[in-house]
């Protein structure tokens, strides 16, 4: 059965396997990719959901794998805040599911599962975003309750624009 766990040395041969699978998409930044050892990449998320040593922009986040069995699925990341920046492109919650993965309802099982995580912070409204041409996201938003706000244009990723959504966790049961 497929949980979240925080980043672990665990799956770090499942977690490089998705990478080189995925290495033409947007989603595989600098904070996605080890650049020294697998330990220090670990050691990174733990103090960024700390609030240390963040990169300029960076807000405490909480990254969780989703994983069943000895399988790396995907990532969810719970920005603790959110920013003017954020406010345009990113939102509150970041997800990404491993492509071997996708079209099998882990994306829309990640974001419930990272719902129930925010919620557990004590946020109580997310604001959450996806490319216009992602409809796939963008169905996952929704059929987690996802109510359609805008589409703006995002000053700081070269005038992307995102469209975003917010998801009132009072409203919604997270079971």
């Amino acid at each position: 059965m497929a949980r979240l766990v925080k980043p672990s040395l665990k799956f770090e041969r499942e977690y490089l396997a998705a990478l080189k699978e995925s290495k033409r998409e947007r989603q595989v930044t600098r904070l996605t990719e080890p650049k020294g050892s697998f330990e220090d990449f670990v050691r990174t998320y733990k103090d960024m959901e700390k609030g240390k040593n963040l990169p300029k922009y960076y807000v405490p986040a909480t990254k969780y794998w989703l994983v069943d069995g000895s399988h790396f699925l995907g990532w969810i990341t719970v920005r603790h805040r959110l920013t003017a920046r954020l406010r345009d492109f990113g939102g509150h919650i970041g997800y990404w599911i491993r492509p071997k993965y996708r079209n099998k309802g882990f994306g829309t099982l990640i974001l419930k599962l990272g719902l129930q995580k925010a919620k557990q912070l004590g946020i109580k409204k997310i604001l959450i975003t996806c490319s216009p041409s992602n409809p796939a996201s963008r169905k996952i938003i929704e059929r987690n309750g996802g109510k359609f706000l805008d589409v703006r244009c995002a000053r700081t990723h070269f005038n992307t624009k995102e469209v975003r959504f917010w998801i009132d966790l009072h409203e919604r049961s997270l079971r």
